[in-house]
């Protein structure tokens, strides 16, 4: 966990691996496996495995359906994930939309269910800026500015107004305003809600695991 959150990933993926290995061998699948498979894919998509990224983002959605009672919010999480990842690789943009309006909802739904909290804020402005990104890739300039003001809406609440989140989606939606083309796309922590952000940075897309965005900023 600590290479990953130093983005260490070289040196985060052996111990990932052997980490799920032990655990499968040991105690089998279960909620704690989701967990080691969402950072196994956020690894993997930020050394460029994509197909590997799809394939462990993908498990470890099938697994919280599986293990984790109303666990929408992350399958949301994983959702938007595979959408990100589906971007990268270049599916077809109607397709990724669909999935993170669909990733979008279910965070949405599983917020109202149990109440939600700061982490699954971000997490949702996240899925929305994404959104953004993918209708402006389209040439939805309309829609994406109505979901990427969301976006930085919830950002504001949330942090500084100094904090680099806040700054890159202002500098974002400036760019849209001017009706400039957007290529960014982020994909949301989809383990545990203890490291759930990443290091924003626009416009390169980052795998999210740092530890929180009140204490010190991303």
């Amino acid at each position: 966990v600590l290479h990953l959150w130093n983005h260490e990933y070289d040196q985060a993926l052996p111990y990932c691996r052997e980490s799920l290995r032990i655990k499968v061998e040991l105690v089998g699948d279960d909620a704690g496996s989701v967990n080691l498979w969402s950072s196994l894919g956020l690894i993997n998509y930020a050394t460029g495995s994509l197909p590997a990224a799809l394939a462990a983002f993908r498990k470890a959605m099938q697994m919280s359906t599986q293990f984790i009672p109303g666990g929408h919010h992350l399958a949301g999480q994983l959702g938007n994930n595979i959408g990100c990842v589906n971007f990268e690789i270049g599916q077809n943009l109607p397709l990724v939309q669909s999935q993170l309006k669909q990733s979008l909802q279910m965070q949405k739904e599983g917020g109202d269910a149990d109440g939600g909290g700061e982490e699954d804020l971000f997490s949702i402005s996240i899925t929305m800026l994404n959104v953004g990104v993918v209708c402006a890739r389209q040439g939805q300039n309309a829609a994406s500015i109505t979901h990427v003001k969301s976006c930085f809406a919830i950002q504001q609440a949330l942090l500084e107004n100094d904090n680099e989140v806040v700054k890159s989606t202002a500098t974002y939606l400036e760019s849209l305003l001017r009706r400039r083309t957007a290529t960014m796309i982020l994909p949301t922590m989809a383990a545990s809600n203890k490291h759930y952000g990443t290091k924003y940075e626009a416009p390169q897309p980052m795998a999210q695991h740092d530890k929180g965005h009140k204490r010190r900023g991303i």
